[in-house]
This record gives C-alpha cells, sequence and structure tokens, in this order.
C-alpha cells in the first residue's frame, strides 16, 4: 500500500445517526444502546479523532469522556486522551467507567484478550461495553479474498484478525453477559466490503481509489462541508452503502451469512 496506517484519519465529526449508510448504522447502534444516566464516565477503547465521544457529548452534554489509542490523534481533541503501547495495561483505574465503546477496533488489536480483560477491569459492575467488531472469518467473499491473497486485509485495512461470530461471543461471554446482539455486512455488505478492499491491490487503479478513501473527498470519515459536485467515486461508495444499509437493517436479528457483529455486553 501508499500509505501507512499511522497516517490514517479515521473521522474528526460526530457521525450522523439518521444517515442511511454504515456509519450512521453502528452510530446510531451506539445511541439506541447508551444507558440512561445523565453524566456518564465513558471511555472510547481506539477513540482516533474522537468521532464517537463526539456523538456522546451530542446526547449526554454532561458526560466525562475519555480515549485510548496506540496513535496520536491528526487533529485537536476537546476530550482527556491517553496514548498507550499495544498490549500495553490502560492507565486507566480499576471498577471506574460507567460505559466503554468501541466501534471497529478489536479486530486491529495485537491480543483480544488483553483488551477485553483491560475493558472489563476499568468498567464498574454493571457497566455496559457496547460497540461493533468485524466478524470476516469463515466463509465468505472474504475468504475468497484471502485465498489469493492471506495478507490483503491487513494490507488495505490493516485487520489482523478474521475473527468468526462464535469466536467473538465466546471471548465476549466468558467476561460479560450478552445484553444485546444485532448483526450486519451480510451478503451485499460483505461482498461490496470485500471487493472494495481487495481492489487497492489492483496495479494503478487501486493507488488511485485508496487515494480516494484515505483522502479529503472521502466524507465518511472527513468533515463534512457542502460539495457543489460529488465525485464519481464518491457517488458509488455512497450507493453501495446505502444498499449495504438497507439490507443490514431489513436482517439486523439475522446472525446467519452476517461479517459484522454490533454488541452491547454487561460487565457482571
Amino acid at each position: 500500500m501508499t500509505t501507512s496506517p499511522d497516517a490514517w484519519v479515521y473521522g474528526d465529526f460526530a457521525p450522523d445517526p439518521t444517515s442511511r449508510d454504515l456509519a450512521g448504522l453502528k452510530a446510531r447502534w451506539l445511541l439506541e444502546q447508551m444507558p440512561a444516566m445523565a453524566a456518564p464516565l465513558v471511555l472510547d477503547y481506539g477513540a482516533g479523532e474522537g468521532k464517537h465521544l463526539r456523538l456522546v457529548r451530542k446526547v449526554k452534554p454532561l458526560a466525562r469522556l475519555v480515549g485510548v489509542d496506540i496513535r496520536e490523534a491528526h487533529t485537536a481533541v476537546d476530550f482527556e486522551f491517553h496514548r498507550v503501547a499495544p498490549n500495553a495495561p490502560l492507565p486507566l483505574a480499576d471498577d471506574a467507567y460507567d460505559l466503554v465503546i468501541s466501534c471497529d477496533v478489536l479486530e486491529h488489536v495485537d491480543n483480544i484478550e488483553h483488551s477485553l480483560d483491560e475493558i472489563y477491569r476499568v468498567l464498574r459492575n454493571g457497566g455496559s461495553f457496547i460497540g461493533f467488531v468485524p466478524a470476516e472469518g469463515g466463509f465468505g467473499a472474504y475468504a475468497l479474498f484471502r485465498f489469493l491473497d492471506p495478507n490483503i486485509y491487513r494490507d488495505t485495512k490493516d485487520h489482523g484478525h478474521a475473527y468468526t461470530r462464535r469466536e467473538l461471543l465466546k471471548s465476549f461471554s466468558s467476561r460479560f453477559r450478552i445484553e444485546r446482539l444485532a448483526y450486519s455486512y451480510h451478503l451485499i455488505g460483505a461482498t461490496l466490503d470485500a471487493a472494495f478492499f481487495a481492489s487497492f491491490k489492483i496495479p494503478r487503479f487501486g493507488t488511485r481509489l485508496e487515494k480516494f478513501w484515505r483522502g479529503q473527498e472521502n466524507d465518511f470519515y472527513r468533515t463534512r462541508e457542502p460539495r457543489s459536485k460529488p465525485t464519481v467515486m464518491s457517488r458509488l461508495v455512497r450507493f453501495a452503502n446505502h444498499a449495504a444499509y438497507y439490507e443490514s437493517r431489513l436482517l439486523k436479528n439475522v446472525s446467519l451469512g452476517a461479517k459484522g457483529l454490533h454488541f452491547h455486553v454487561v460487565k457482571r
């Protein structure tokens, strides 16, 4: 790939939970599952630029917000931030947090068991852990492209793990009580996502596609500004996201074939 994960910017604005795309689907899940308390202590595990903490602040203005990540944010943050080394203990107190959120992060970590242990440690009894994690393992489009290149999604998405849904639920249930689950990225969503990122490997074309995805034209991750005329690539990506969104909404309670897991678990 032409870029390093250290340079990737994952969002400097609060995602819109009403948008009919996969980013909006994940944001809506966080809001729907959020505890009712007015002023929770909230940790974002893998905060990036803090887009999900900004979403929390919109609905919980009295919340205290804390983020941790293995990389510094690329933009100024307006919450308490800690940079942590991979597999290092979190510099946070035991049994302190009312809520931990984490979206599209656990597939990147070196050791999910360590991550879940640390999240469990800092959550208070009865505290909630809410988020989203891809479950790209097992049969399907991701497996097909991995057969052609075993490291294809490590190279294009920095995904170090392709969990199965069973593996994820085993790890969660060994520590937490499962409160609620939902599913996304079924046939349409998974196939489009797998093919999109695999296409980054195509000579010349793939470099242009990756440049679009990492660049300012991609308004899924960048500050939303009015555009007089969206690019053709932006229109195509948004159309694909709409298709995957409606499929995921229709099949949100169907685990069969789903490659995305939305979870809400509670510390016992």
